[in-house]
This record gives C-alpha cells, structure tokens and sequence, in this order.
C-alpha cells in the first residue's frame, strides 16, 4: 500500500501532518510490539525484544509527539492541545513503566497490558482528529 501526502504541511490537520512526518511511526511501534507480545504469549520473558521497544518510544516516538504537540498549539483549539498534552504525558508514563519492568516484579499478563495501552493511545493518531484518541487509565 502506498500512502500519498499532501506537499504543504500547512494544509493539513494536526493529526494528518503528524503521520505525514512518518508515515511508519505507528507501524514501527507495531512491530516492535509484535515481537514483545508473541514471547508474552509463549511465557518467555522479551528482554530484548522490550529494549528495542522502549528504546524506538524514547527515541523517535515520544520526541516526535511532543514536537508535533507543541508546534500546533496556536492553530487548534486549547482543548485539543490539553487532550495531546496529557494522552503524551499517559505514554510517557507508560514507557517508564516498561522501563522498569522485570520477570519477578512485573507478570507476563501486566506486561502485555502495558504494552496494548501504548497501541490503543497510538492508533488515536490513525482513528481521530487528535494526535491521541483515548484517555483511558490504566
């Protein structure tokens, strides 16, 4: 599937230049996800598999929302902003947590909830006019 972008960044909405960025953003949390959650499911503890993970959310993911968060703050509306803010602030939070999870202190059903929030809060980018959809808590 090929996905084609409109050429002034300025035409699109706040959740369109997001992916317009990086068309593979959610695609790379995917697949990194994928790997975690297949071992989740085996029993077998994804030691590399959620470095790689965490690594990709710290390093290209979470800079790149909060980016794109702060650069669209004058051209939405204050409530929007305050919903990215806070679902940015709900993935942050989320990634620490895998950070800090291990075999004795974090089980496999824990970790895999972990990881299907972060999705859940990414694929608002694809569904909804905000860069993130859900709120939910976990």
């Amino acid at each position: 599937m090929t996905t084609q972008f409109r050429t002034s960044p300025g035409s699109l909405m706040p959740n369109e230049r997001l992916v317009s960025y990086d068309g593979n953003l959610l695609t790379g949390v995917r697949d990194r996800a994928a790997s975690v959650l297949a071992l989740v499911a085996v029993r077998t503890w994804p030691s590399a598999e959620l470095n790689t993970l965490v690594r990709y959310l710290r390093t290209i993911v979470l800079p790149r929302l909060r980016e794109e968060t702060f650069s669209i703050h004058g051209e939405v509306g204050s409530e929007w902003v305050a919903t990215a803010q806070a679902n940015y602030e709900r993935l942050s939070t989320l990634t620490a947590r895998l950070e800090r999870a291990e075999p004795a202190i974090c089980p496999h059903l824990q970790l895999r909830h972990v990881v299907e929030e972060i999705l859940r809060l990414l694929i608002g980018i694809d569904s909804c006019g905000e860069v993130f959809s859900s709120t939910a808590a976990f």
